[in-house]
């Protein structure tokens, strides 16, 4: 057993200095937290006394953070509003030591901004500040300029793609062509919305079970009585999308892993307390690609991707995973990570 988790934190090592190039969707979470002591005269719902704010990078932001919480090198391709919002996001990228040289501004859109009010640690409701809208050309083609700058300088490509716009059908088949011409590896993390053949081309895709359900357009309900539909899905993805792998996540039910040859495996994960999973995909996206990148087979980075994700669960907010947090808990749990590690 010891040897098992040696070799695990070996692998951990491996993923350090790792440069990922992401492209997506980004943005601001905006936490205002405060007490509840009464009812609004004004309607029925309660009044929040606001005794502080925090702002986290959220989106494919929170992706950047979470390589470089592993001490990998991301560089971030997006676009910012030209406002307010856009100077925060900068300034939290720099906090985190991620570079903004390959954002694009964008004066007709605002900033993506979420903001989760929060009365006795209960969210109350969310405001979100937005324009879900594709990117204009001139804005897109400056996207795909700063996509080929920052190319050659990475060991993967992550797509986030959260719906927003940033993601196009033609931006996904830009990428994908100049990634393959550069032999750089694609690993998608898809939106429902997004059809699934626009995903044609990439290497890796990982949905979500009900992404994966939405995008083979397979009922919810279908699913619960034929439980093992879940594997047609895997191939229907496979099909479509022409990845090497899919690999769906399944919360506490761990991840299936799907290839080209026809093969298919489970990769269970650990029970841990749930505070939150916001985020938990980004952390996923995060880890697979690094361990990818360092050489690692997709069953061993679906493995500690699992691990991390565990860890920001049990976190509030979108909160990335640390190198020190998943080596500590790859040194402390032995006996709970002995079934796990060689299944």
């Amino acid at each position: 057993m010891r040897e098992i988790v040696r070799k695990r934190l070996e692998q951990l090592e491996q993923l350090n200095g790792r440069v990922i190039l992401i492209l997506g969707d980004v943005g601001v979470d905006q936490y205002t937290m405060g007490t509840v002591r009464r009812i609004s005269p004004e309607a029925p719902v309660p009044v929040v006394e606001v005794a502080r704010e925090e702002f986290h990078l959220g989106l494919a932001s929170n992706v950047a953070q979470n390589v470089t919480g592993l001490k990998g090198t991301p560089l971030l391709v997006s676009v910012v509003g030209n406002d307010e919002m856009g100077k925060n996001h900068k300034r939290l990228c720099e906090d985190r030591n991620i570079s903004t040289d390959y954002l694009v501004a964008d004066s007709e859109r605002p900033t993506t901004r979420k903001v989760r009010i929060l009365g006795g640690g209960q969210q109350v409701v969310r405001v979100d500040y937005e324009r879900r809208s594709f990117l204009s050309e001139t804005i897109e083609n400056s996207v795909i300029h700063q996509f080929q700058r920052a190319l050659p300088h990475c060991d993967a490509v992550i797509v986030q793609d959260y719906g927003k716009g940033v993601v196009s059908d033609r931006l996904l088949q830009r990428v994908f062509a100049l990634s393959k011409e550069m032999k750089k590896k694609t690993f998608v993390d898809p939106h429902r919305t997004t059809p699934l053949s626009a995903y044609r081309g990439c290497d890796y895709f990982k949905p979500n079970r009900d992404e994966a359900l939405e995008l083979s357009r397979t009922r919810i309900d279908d699913l619960r009585v034929h439980p093992d539909m879940i594997f047609e899905v895997g191939r229907v993805l496979l099909k479509v999308t022409e990845a090497q792998e899919v690999i769906i996540t399944q919360g506490p039910s761990g991840m299936l892993l799907f290839n080209q040859k026809g093969d298919h495996r489970s990769v269970p994960t650990l029970e841990r307390q749930v505070f939150d999973v916001a985020g938990a995909g980004d952390t996923v996206i995060a880890t697979l690609a690094l361990a990818k990148a360092a050489g690692l087979e997709t069953a061993e980075s679906a493995l500690l991707a699992n691990l991390a994700a565990g860890i920001v669960v049990g976190k509030l907010g979108s909160v990335p995973c640390s190198y020190e947090e998943l080596r500590d808990l790859l040194a402390e749990l032995p006996r709970k990570l002995e079934k796990f590690l060689e299944t």
